[in-house]
């Protein structure tokens, strides 16, 4: 993820400072549980009279003939419910966003430093990752390769263009002339002449260019003076 080469003009320590920022997303994971608690049931019971039925009407006969009694209890149905609590237990399935486990590894001229090795867990966004490391006992005027790798369990992660900067600072440090960005390529080719007729040899060259960084690119290309006969004529190519 990054790769910084550096030199110091003395034995002296540097420090390396980083920070990334990184589009997570972490796997869906399956979750199962048991879900448990009571449930209150209205159940129906029979009426209070003990009846199972309608009404029935009972009485006896008096001294004067007219009859006396009394009808049912309730002259219904004789139900009624009561509530019964019931403990009941149910499989519960849901799918759930999991956790990232982001590993850094830091390596020193090509050696792996085992002393620190840095692990963040994260869920699904955008995170910010700090980084840090000390640097000791150098040898001057030596260029040294600090390397950091980044690797992910669970999940993936995105690192956008300029999302991630870096540096190694401290005393002593050697530093050369900043680069223009301008890229100089030369091909001398020897003289050659024009036969009669003006005819002339195809001459055909390709060249491309490869970079890692997202800036404009230009290309250009000419040639100077062509000797033809006894005049020359300006003769560029763009």
């Amino acid at each position: 993820m990054i790769s910084i080469e550096f030199a110091a003009k003395e034995e002296t320590h540097v420090q390396f400072f980083g920070q990334v920022v990184l589009d997570v997303r972490a796997a869906q994971v399956e979750r199962r549980a048991c879900a448990s608690g009571s449930v209150v049931v209205p159940v129906p019971v029979a009426g209070a009279g003990g009846g199972t039925g309608g009404g029935v009407a009972v009485g006896a006969v008096s001294g004067d003939g007219e009859e006396a009694g009394s009808a049912g209890d309730d002259g219904g149905t004789g139900e009624s419910t009561e509530n019964v609590t019931v403990e009941v237990e149910l499989p519960v399935i849901w799918t759930e966003d999991g956790q990232a486990a982001v590993f850094v590894t830091y390596e020193l001229n090509d050696s792996e430093i085992l002393a620190h090795r840095p692990v963040e867990t994260w869920g699904s966004g955008r995170h910010i990752l700090s980084l840090y490391y000390p640097i000791d006992g150098l040898v001057p005027n030596i260029t040294n390769t600090f390397n950091v790798y980044l690797r992910m369990e669970g999940g993936t992660g995105k690192i956008e263009t300029g999302g991630c900067i870096a540096s190694i600072s401290g005393q002593g440090m050697a530093a050369a002339a900043a680069w223009d960005g301008t890229v100089t390529v030369e091909e001398p080719m020897r003289r050659f002449a024009l036969g009669g007729g003006l005819g002339m040899k195809v001459f055909a060259g390709d060249m491309g260019i490869e970079t890692m960084e997202l800036v404009q690119r230009s290309y250009g290309d000419s040639m100077g003076k062509v000797l033809i006969g006894a005049f020359g004529k300006p003769f560029e190519i763009g």
